[in-house]
């Protein structure tokens, strides 16, 4: 699929220009495919472009100039350069807020960022209370099946371990990791990281077996999986030394 896109791309920039709407929308696409496949730097360089193109050809204050930018925040957050992803986002903040209102898709994207951001900076009761927020909002015009809803009650439930509230954060986590798996798939990445989650919590509290058992749950879903993430393989395969109550790592 990165070939493909890769080739598209291309073609679509000899064609109709870097700047068309149609090849921002394809290197949106590539840039996706690369971050899913954790090549951060490929996918922050395509976003970056299309923000800047997005800027030039609609204007700064737009609807879609401001979700690419969320982007190249977003891609930066997850590489840990939350210094770099604060200044981006300090810099559209206040457009994003004079532009949409606060229920709007763009507004709670942007609360679901800064909340990740600063939950970085160790700022968890502040985190905490935005997403509670965010989740009142999606609750009632999202659903509960939603992926942007679910998402946020993992977000919460890893504010809640850190806050040692482990058996709301375990709450959480079963509730998404029980509609991840129906809605996708077992193996899906988001299946796979509410996993990860919720056997952080049960280590946390010194339950062992019930973390054994949920790594071989992970390493079986992984060996079933076509494609899936080697860091997510090692993540599994990490956690049952320290399951099974084995100091050190393998």
């Amino acid at each position: 699929m990165e070939i493909e896109w890769k080739y598209r791309v291309q073609k679509l920039k000899r064609i109709l220009g870097g700047e068309n709407p149609n090849t921002l929308v394809a290197m949106k696409k590539l840039g996706d495919i690369y971050r899913k496949q954790y090549k951060f730097k490929q996918a922050e360089r395509l976003y970056r472009q299309i923000a800047i193109s997005y800027k030039k050809t609609l204007g700064f204050k737009h609807v879609t100039t401001l979700y690419a930018y969320l982007g190249v925040v977003n891609v930066l957050r997850t590489q840990g350069e939350s210094l770099q992803a604060l200044k981006i986002y300090e810099f559209i903040h206040d457009a994003i807020n004079k532009l949409v209102a606060w229920d709007h898709g763009l507004a709670l994207d942007s609360n679901r960022i800064r909340t990740s951001i600063i939950y970085r900076y160790g700022k968890l009761d502040e985190a905490d209370n935005l997403i509670r927020q965010a989740l009142q909002i999606e609750l009632h015009t999202l659903g509960l099946r939603d992926e942007d809803t679910l998402y946020d009650m993992h977000i919460l439930s890893r504010i809640l371990r850190h806050l040692s509230k482990f058996d709301e954060s375990e709450q959480l986590l079963r509730i998404t990791l029980h509609f991840f798996q129906t809605l996708e798939c077992p193996f899906s990445e988001n299946s796979l990281q509410s996993l990860e989650s919720l056997m952080d919590v049960l280590e946390s509290q010194g339950r062992y077996d019930e973390c054994r058992n949920l790594a071989m749950t992970m390493v079986e879903q992984l060996n079933t999986s076509v494609g899936e993430s080697t860091r997510l393989f090692c993540i599994a395969f990490t956690k049952l030394p320290f399951a099974q109550g084995i100091k050190g790592t393998i």
